[in-house]
């Protein structure tokens, strides 16, 4: 059986059973040929990609599909980096951007996770640059992210308020953040935007 199904039939990818039901049991398709990437197969025994939409996410292969922002906020040449707490889902004391999941647009999630965890307003920043995405694997969690990176001009520092995401805030200069464990990847995100 396909490990994808198998994670499924499991309860492991919530709302992916009623797309079993309607499934044809094998693929169809003759010779040594994989499956469609955009179609899942119970009992398909083939080895090409299994897609399963899942709220914005997918799997696919071995690898859960998220889609994220992360928003670099910047003021007088240095950039705000955030050490994630123990509270957080993944990379816990690791230093990182503003970051969430993807509920939206990323413009308007980016705007969102801002006002989350930093609490400031629209009024309180200035998009600068909107970079291409960056897809970020991380085999240990099982995880494709495909990251959204914005760089955010800020009017006043003092107006910063972390949530409970957050235990530490540093402003750095940004050429300085090779010698932080961050998140992974987040040199090569900054540099989407910044350089």
């Amino acid at each position: 059986m396909v490990g994808n199904v198998i994670l499924a039939a499991k309860g492991h990818l919530k709302g992916a059973e009623p797309l079993l039901k309607n499934l044809p049991s094998r693929c169809n398709r003759g010779g040594t040929q994989a499956c469609p990437p955009s179609r899942l197969y119970r009992d398909c025994g083939r080895r090409g990609d299994r897609v399963i939409k899942n709220k914005g996410n997918k799997l696919t292969g071995n690898l859960q599909e998220k889609q994220v922002v992360t928003c670099f906020l910047e003021s007088g040449g240095e950039i705000l980096l955030l050490r994630r707490s123990q509270q957080v889902g993944s990379y816990r004391g690791r230093w990182a951007g503003v970051s969430g999941y993807l509920e939206a647009t990323p413009d308007e999630q980016a705007l969102t996770e801002i006002a989350e965890e930093t609490g400031l307003s629209g009024e309180d920043i200035t998009l600068v640059r909107k970079g291409a995405p960056l897809t970020v694997e991380d085999e240990k969690l099982g995880t494709r992210w495909i990251v959204h990176p914005f760089l955010f001009q800020i009017k006043d520092r003092s107006k910063i308020r972390i949530d409970w995401e957050h235990k530490e805030v540093r402003w750095i200069a940004p050429e300085d953040i090779g010698g932080y464990e961050t998140v992974p990847m987040l040199k090569e995100t900054l540099d989407r935007v910044y350089y």
